[in-house]
């Protein structure tokens, strides 16, 4: 099995591979990992795929391929199932397996997007709280020193007509 996802780039990366040695032999490119994300559900490659890079795959002894969902439309992982003896078939258990695990990465990643999501969040409110706590501040402070330079410049002005008067 190996499993991609868009890196920031939009470049498909190995993100785990068992055997590890798999994913030195497949190297994704753009064209083969958008191959992989629409055959939708569980695709047997050897069902005579309509996509040359996936013919080119199924060739290899790929089997099948499972698109996990991620945000928005784009999946953000494919799971591709390698037999250990090429050409044998699979049989619906494995694909219904395949199905169910699919799934369930499907859910675990949609929840943990929705953790981080809300992580990201949390830190912008408290980003927020901090950036208004900071604009109290600055506004008491701008308060406090504009208080004495009213009187100074009250008194400033009042200068050249008081200047002789002792009490001023």
């Amino acid at each position: 099995a190996v499993a991609w996802v868009d890196d920031p780039g939009h470049r498909p990366q190995i993100v785990a591979a068992l055997p590890v040695e798999l994913a030195t032999r497949i190297q994704p490119t753009r064209a083969f990992f958008d191959a992989l994300v629409r055959t939708g559900g569980v695709q047997v490659l050897a069902e005579a795929p309509h996509d040359l890079d996936l013919k080119a795959l199924a060739a290899q002894g790929i089997a099948a391929a499972a698109p996990i969902a991620g945000l928005g439309h784009q999946p953000a992982a494919v799971i591709l199932i390698h037999p250990e003896r090429v050409g044998r078939p699979l049989r619906p258990r494995t694909l219904a397996v395949l199905a169910e695990v699919a799934d369930q990465l499907s859910q675990s990643m949609a929840t943990q997007l929705a953790l981080d999501r809300l992580g990201q969040m949390d830190d912008a409110v408290a980003r927020l709280d901090r950036l208004a706590a900071l604009g109290g501040l600055v506004t008491e402070i701008v308060h406090e020193i504009r208080n004495p330079l009213v009187a100074v410049k009250t008194f400033l002005q009042l200068l050249p007509e008081r200047r002789n008067d002792p009490e001023f």
